[in-house]
């Protein structure tokens, strides 16, 4: 059974993880732009990341209605500044996706102000002072927002790696 790796990145934290992916998997990188091109096989496993706003994976339903993808051969992972220890939080984005049966994995990503546009930019100077005020939301995110930084954490990437390879239904992939 083969494998492909398909990402969505605007900033590219998400391709930082999908490219190292995609080397220790052995198999194919390919951008969310490129996915009407190619001719997807049914058994194929496809591993799908992108990055978080306001909860939602970055053009996964997008992909999810343009290729149809056994359920049982999906693994999902996103990239954003939520704390990793924040597991509600990153429940609430699995449930947010549609994800309650799919393997789905959670990465520090990163921000990078000039590589967004006038919108964005200001969007998340209000969602960091609008955290700032209050105590109880995450201060680690402000923290994070308050200038371009690169968190992304690639030994993360570890765990999901082995956690594929010893599942029964990935056991065919050819990660040599």
């Amino acid at each position: 059974m083969r494998a492909i790796v398909v990402y969505s990145s605007k900033t590219g934290f998400t391709l930082k993880y999908a490219k190292k992916l995609s080397e220790d998997l052995n198999c194919e990188l390919l951008s969310i732009k490129e996915i009407k091109t190619r001719n997807w096989d049914k058994d194929e496993i496809v591993i799908y990341g992108g990055s978080l706003k306001a909860g939602l994976i970055r053009d996964l339903s997008h992909f999810n209605k343009t290729v149809k993808v056994n359920p049982d051969h999906l693994v999902v992972f996103a990239c954003g500044l939520t704390s990793r220890e924040d597991q509600v939080k990153i429940q609430e984005i699995k449930k947010a996706n549609h994800l309650e049966n799919s393997p789905f994995y959670y990465f520090p990503g990163g921000v990078d102000y000039s590589r967004l546009g006038f919108a964005s930019r200001s969007l998340l100077k209000m969602i960091c002072q609008s955290i700032k005020k209050d105590p109880q939301k995450d201060q680690m995110m402000a923290k994070r927002l308050e200038k371009s930084g690169d968190y992304t954490e690639l030994d993360l990437l570890e765990e999901m790696i082995e956690q594929i390879k010893s599942k029964s239904r990935f056991h065919e992939i050819n990660v040599e």
